[in-house]
């Protein structure tokens, strides 16, 4: 196991959380009514009884199980799970990702962790369950510019394809594989040889990257019972066609949601608001809104277009063109599995918020929401430097400007200031307004007139002093900018910038498990782990 060095920040004290995010870690009462349990022992227990309530079709999630891992090296623990899937009191733990190719940023490989280490520990918890944990592959997601993009040992690599449509169904083609080889040849040395590798063996000419992502994963981390669910199937959405229908045709979802955003934006900040309907259509390289248009279906940006019948009898025939945005994405999730709890980051906790009522409309059961856990991993020469610097790891999270005033204040730099000598000019003024107004009542208006731009000079002095000391302490300000780089990279949190891959060419192959060690299913911190680089 590698050598680590840890520490915890409350989510609350990193100011990159939003209010909404901080209000449900600490059980707020404004957002109660949004969620249906606690994210506790206690809540797992309400929402298994819950789920007791609504099952799913079980034997046909073992066979698409099956279906799907058939391909691919067996791992007694998967098929152990996927057998597990029958048993009525087997759940599941999901979280749920896009197909980035070579996984994307880090939250990829910690939101699925996270999901495995919940599930272990919901087993020594309820004994008399059992618990899963499962990756739903948002494999329907047309964002190309998003999911083609990695950052990887210090460059963005884009992958340049000319396919359109959703990116799970695209080929790999030439200009990916392309893209692999200019990757191997940024390493400059041996490292990296053998992650190139795998993403060579995975990311194969002619295969989808869904199933190269499905592939990846399960090399990764099916030795530890992850399964991997890929909804994007004919028999998968025919499950789910009351839900299309419904939207298609009443907009029930949207009104819901709609009525839902309005009680919640008097606190909080929205991001998403659906659609009247909440369903692309997907077809021969095509992921596109489906809009309504007078007696008309169209489907955005194509000439398609279809009558209500047409669009109906589509439906039952090929429910596999229809694809849930991410208003109804989770209901078909959660109609899906026999799922208990759903891990995902902040803005993924705040759109669900605005789903409970859609759920019951629709009888689907709401999980308990998890916050993902968070991590920094950071190299043990950083956190020397941040030591040597007098600050400590929290302080890397504010913004630059405080943390220029904090580092020179940690450093017994004086501050400029000139607030004992405004005090005495301001005593001096009004001595001056008692006497002006002895003589003429509109003189004291001048006078405080006089004193008002005085005090602006003042604090334009401030600033000036200021800026010739920082000038003084560039150096030392400098220092402090280069080790919040090593924590944001170009000013972003590391999990939402680099690569895990990365990761393990600069601190190693047991990378995995040291992220595994300290993985907390109920977190409620920020956890920065400081690692010996690879020579």
């Amino acid at each position: 196991m590698i050598q680590a060095e840890v520490t915890h920040i409350a989510y609350a004290d990193t100011l990159r959380f939003s209010k909404l995010v901080v209000d449900y870690l600490s059980d707020a009462e404004t957002l109660r009514p949004f969620y249906q349990f606690k994210a506790d022992k206690t809540g797992i227990a309400k929402a298994i009884e819950s789920r007791k309530q609504f099952d799913c079709d079980r034997a046909f999630l073992v066979k698409h199980l099956l279906n799907a891992y058939k391909h691919l090296p067996e791992e007694t623990a998967v098929t152990h799970n996927i057998k597990q899937i029958a048993e009525v009191n087997t759940f599941s733990v999901c979280t749920a990702h896009q197909p980035n190719l070579f996984t994307g940023p880090l939250y990829f490989i910690y939101k699925i962790q996270h999901a495995i280490q919940l599930a272990k520990s919901l087993n020594e918890l309820f004994p008399d369950c059992y618990f899963v944990p499962v990756y739903y592959m948002g494999s329907e997601d047309a964002d190309l510019q998003e999911l083609g993009r990695v950052f990887f040992m210090g460059k963005w690599f884009q992958w340049e394809t000319i396919q359109t449509g959703a990116v799970g169904r695209m080929l790999v083609d030439a200009a990916l594989l392309t893209m692999i080889d200019e990757m191997e040849k940024s390493l400059g040395n041996d490292l990296g040889k053998k992650e190139i590798e795998l993403f060579r063996k995975h990311y194969q000419l002619g295969k989808t990257i869904a199933a190269a992502t499905f592939s990846l994963v399960h090399e990764l981390f099916g030795a530890e019972g992850l399964l991997i669910f890929d909804a994007d199937d004919a028999a998968c959405k025919r499950k789910c066609i009351q839900i299309f229908r419904d939207d298609l045709f009443h907009n029930k979802s949207h009104v819901l949601v709609k009525e839902t955003i309005e009680s919640l934006s008097r606190v909080y900040s929205i991001q998403t608001s659906g659609r009247d309907i909440n369903l692309f259509y997907l077809y021969d390289g095509v992921r596109a809104r489906i809009e309504r248009t007078g007696q008309c279906y169209m489907v955005q940006g194509t000439d398609e277009k279809f009558t209500d019948k047409e669009i109906e009898q589509l439906l039952i025939d090929h429910p596999e063109r229809f694809s849930p945005n991410v208003i109804l994405r989770p209901l078909v999730q959660e109609k899906l599995l026999p799922n208990v709890a759903f891990i995902g980051g902040g803005s993924e906790l705040a759109y669900w918020m605005e789903l409970k009522s859609t759920f019951h409309y629709f009888e689907v059961p709401f999980p308990v929401l998890i916050l993902r856990n968070s991590f920094g991993i950071v190299s043990q020469e950083a956190m020397e430097k941040v030591a040597e610097l007098n600050l400590d790891v929290a302080s890397l999270f504010k913004d630059k400007l405080d943390l220029e005033q904090f580092l020179l204040e940690r450093n017994g730099v004086a501050i400029p200031n000139l607030n004992e000598e405004k005090a005495e000019l301001q005593a001096i003024y009004e001595k001056m307004k008692v006497k002006a107004n002895a003589y003429e009542k509109t003189l004291y208006n001048h006078v405080d007139a006089l004193a008002h731009k005085s005090k602006k000079r003042i604090i334009e002095l401030e600033k000036k002093m200021l800026r010739q000391e920082k000038k003084n302490q560039v150096l030392l300000i400098e220092q402090g900018f280069k080790c919040k780089e090593a924590f944001f990279p170009n000013g972003v949190l590391q999990e939402r910038y680099e690569n895990y891959f990365s990761l393990c060419i600069n601190y190693g192959e047991d990378l995995k498990n040291t992220i595994k060690l300290h993985q907390q299913p109920f977190a409620q911190t920020f956890t920065i782990i400081a690692l010996a680089k690879n020579s």
